[in-house]
């Protein structure tokens, strides 16, 4: 009976719960980060209030509509003289009309709307940086969050292992066949171990926090690498390849680049302000006003209707032209500047990158023969030392030998991994299916 109801309770408990939500992968908490990550909400927001800049460049060459009106109420105290006649408008008058200007030549504003169209593009380079940082930030606290579960594991199976040599030790000490050295040897390791266990601990709930703010949602497992990954090479092989890739991809250079294309056109604009403005203007409307010249022999019924060309030339603003324009000669030349350096900085970074790649290979490779060895010599350290020839000193220090390279290890694949990723941001190529790609190498 009471069997039944326990598990009858159990049900409704897993019930209640809901399934366990399954281990996350990179491309699924992306997707999330997407969606919830504030910082990238912020980068859309600012997309579609800059994309606006392309509709109002346009604007400046598109007609302009303008309708008014008015209502007056006449007082006349004397009479007015008009043609002969003797004229005193009183009473309520109301006028309206429609006028319409269209620009034929206003150099000013012609620069500004290319500026415009610049900044609309300006907006889409900007948002595909940002969609760019988020999946590199998220993939570096994916790999963070994985060290980090890494250094806990090991260190919980490095415990267990000093944990064993320490009750030996206190048994051989017991039978007289090894010192009391070697019981406090073992027992200071422990102790070492311990220490560091609640040291990752904290480095582990750290990291699971910080994966968690960019993808927006708690993140209870990941999906870990596999134990022995196939890592996948890198190609193109060459730098200068690369370099040539991230020269005319890397999104911060794309941005630079039309930062000072928009920069470059703001001196014409000034420049600009110095020439003729040359506008169609045409209005119709109706000021009951103009009936009383029907009163003095003119034929009029209220209504006016006019077209024509307008030109305006200005002559003197106080100086606020030529204090504009030499702003916009230093804000262009700004913009050069730093466009030259974040070109030598992006070269600086993708060879960094690439040499993290292909050297990373090296080292996990190297670090693989290194564990092989750091096995063998645990063995045959823990076999001398049951035959006599070996202490358990000599035994710990193998131990941990042999968890600090598989640490390295581990920490290497990550490291060439994040590199990978690193050089194709830098190009600008960046995106899912490359998170697609990393799924590969992940234990499903």
């Amino acid at each position: 009976m009471g069997g039944k109801l326990g598990a009858v309770l159990l049900a409704l408990t897993l019930a209640v719960a809901g399934p366990a939500r399954a281990a996350d992968d990179p491309l699924s908490l992306y997707r999330a980060a997407r969606e919830a990550n504030a910082g990238f909400a912020a980068a859309e927001a600012a997309y579609r209030a800059d994309r606006e800049a392309g509709a109002q460049g346009r604007a400046l060459l598109l007609p302009k509509v303008r309708l008014h009106g008015q209502v007056l109420e006449l007082r006349q105290s004397e009479p007015m003289a008009f043609g002969g006649m003797s004229l005193r408008p009183e009473g309520t008058s109301a006028s309206y009309g429609i006028a319409l200007t269209q620009t034929l030549y206003n150099a000013a504003d012609f620069a500004a709307a290319d500026q415009a169209r610049d900044a609309g593009e300006l907006a889409e380079l900007r948002l595909r940086a940002a969609e760019i940082g988020l999946l590199l930030d998220l993939t570096r606290h994916y790999f963070a969050l994985l060290q980090a579960q890494d250094g806990v594991r090991l260190l919980r199976e490095q415990r267990a292992a000093a944990e064993h040599a320490l009750a030996d030790a206190a048994e051989r000490y017991r039978l007289g066949e090894a010192t009391i050295t070697d019981r406090y040897e073992a027992q200071a390791r422990l102790d070492a171990i311990a220490a560091a266990s609640l040291a990752a601990e904290q480095e582990l709930s750290i990291a699971r926090e910080q994966l968690a703010r960019v993808a927006g949602r708690p993140v209870e497992a990941v999906l870990p690498l596999q134990a022995e990954p196939i890592l996948p090479p890198l190609h193109p092989t060459g730098i200068d390849e690369w370099l040539t890739r991230t020269e005319g991809g890397d999104p911060r250079l794309r941005i630079l680049r039309t930062a000072l294309a928009i920069a470059a056109r703001e001196p014409d604009k000034h420049r600009a302000l110095a020439a003729p403005v040359v506008e169609l203007v045409a209005e119709y409307g109706r000021d009951p006003m103009l009936e009383f010249l029907d009163l003095a022999g003119i034929r009029n019924d209220g209504h006016t209707a006019s077209i024509g060309v307008r030109l305006s030339v200005p002559l003197y603003t106080g100086g606020a032209r030529s204090s504009q324009y030499r702003q916009a000669v230093a804000g262009a030349e700004q913009a050069r500047r730093e466009l030259l350096e974040a070109t030598r900085r992006t070269a600086v970074e993708t060879r960094a990158a690439f040499l993290g790649v292909e050297t990373g290979l090296a080292r996990v490779r190297a670090l693989e023969r290194n564990l092989a060895s750091a096995a063998s010599r645990l063995e045959s350290t823990q076999t001398g030392k049951s035959v006599g020839a070996r202490t358990t000193l000599d035994v710990l220090d193998a131990q941990q030998d042999y968890y600090r390279v598989r640490r390295e290890l581990l920490s290497a694949r990550y490291r060439y991994l994040l590199s990978m990723l690193e050089l194709r941001a830098l190009s600008g190529e960046l995106g899912e299916r490359h998170l697609a790609e990393l799924g590969d190498v992940l234990a499903r």
